[in-house]
């Protein structure tokens, strides 16, 4: 890294920054090639992910949605998230692969009518802002793709433990599911925002008055927990799971699936922790993006 980035880097730090700085910032690390790890590509092309441990209690949890009601008893397993959402640069390496968008493979039993859904343009292509404008079907072939690079590959237990996970046997990269999603946001602490009570500057929500997004990881003030950013405001982040059915964890069919985490198009009420928003899966919004854990595969 630079003397000039990591310079910028310590001028997020300061709690006194205000929104529009934050932008300036993430625009010239995208100018002088933002050389963050996770942020980009590896040499050999492939995305870079950085990779966060969740570790996880014992008993099933359950959570609370936005009208504090709980829903399910879900069982977890520790895991790996992503520090950042899923860039437009390594999006785009998926689209320019010889192996990658068009793939038959990574569109497997997903609706055909939206297998290799056309690619709508990003409303602010930055290298190191989030891949937006995307759809619940291109964010699973994205993972797919990105879980086959890494095929082989262990990471060592994100509990301690000695069991490592190694991607394609008891491991998989893939969306979160929304109860992933939301203990990497909060955790067992009883708070509403990933940082705890909502404070002025920590999270690109409709309050900034940006109309945007930021590069990724401006407001490291904002971090969660396990040291995810963005978990709230930028874009909403899709989930894995359907939305009136949580528990329902299939590629088949075409129900609305889970959004989370609020955008910069949002008021911060719509940022907590707990609050879910849903869309049907091929819609490619300005303020939806993702990103992906590394956790045990998918039932079935």
């Amino acid at each position: 890294m630079s003397p000039d980035s990591f310079d910028l880097l310590m001028l997020l730090r300061g709690t006194t920054l205000d929104h529009q700085a934050r932008v300036q910032i993430g625009q010239r690390l995208h100018e002088m090639g933002d050389s963050r790890p996770g942020v980009g590509l590896l040499p050999d092309g492939r995305p870079e992910i950085n990779w966060c441990p969740v570790n996880v209690p014992v008993d099933p949890v359950s959570f609370q949605n936005e009208h504090a009601r709980v829903f399910g008893g879900f069982g977890l397993q520790p895991y790996y998230i992503a520090r950042y959402l899923v860039t437009y640069r390594q999006f785009k390496a998926f689209l320019d692969a010889p192996d990658g968008f068009d793939n038959d493979a990574w569109w497997q039993h997903l609706t055909p009518r939206y297998q290799k859904q056309g690619v709508l343009e990003q409303r602010n292509p930055a290298d190191n802002c989030p891949r937006d404008t995307v759809s619940w079907y291109q964010a699973v072939a994205f993972a797919r793709w990105l879980n086959a690079l890494y095929t082989g590959e262990e990471l060592l237990s994100p509990g301690g433990g000695p069991q490592r996970l190694v991607i394609g046997q008891n491991a998989e990269i893939r969306l979160p599911f929304e109860w992933e999603w939301q203990w990497a946001a909060q955790g067992n602490f009883n708070h509403a925002y990933p940082w705890g009570a909502w404070a002025d500057g920590v999270a690109n929500t409709r309050e900034a008055r940006l109309g945007q997004t930021t590069a990724v990881g401006m407001y490291p003030h904002g971090a969660s927990w396990c040291g995810a950013l963005d978990m709230s405001g930028n874009v909403w982040e899709w989930c894995l799971n359907d939305y009136r059915n949580p528990s329902y964890g299939q590629y088949e069919g075409h129900n609305s699936r889970v959004l989370r985490g609020g955008s910069f198009a949002d008021v911060a009420e719509w940022a907590v922790c707990g609050s879910r928003f849903n869309d049907l899966p091929n819609r490619r919004l300005d303020y939806f993006g993702f990103r992906v854990v590394c956790a045990q595969p998918m039932p079935g």
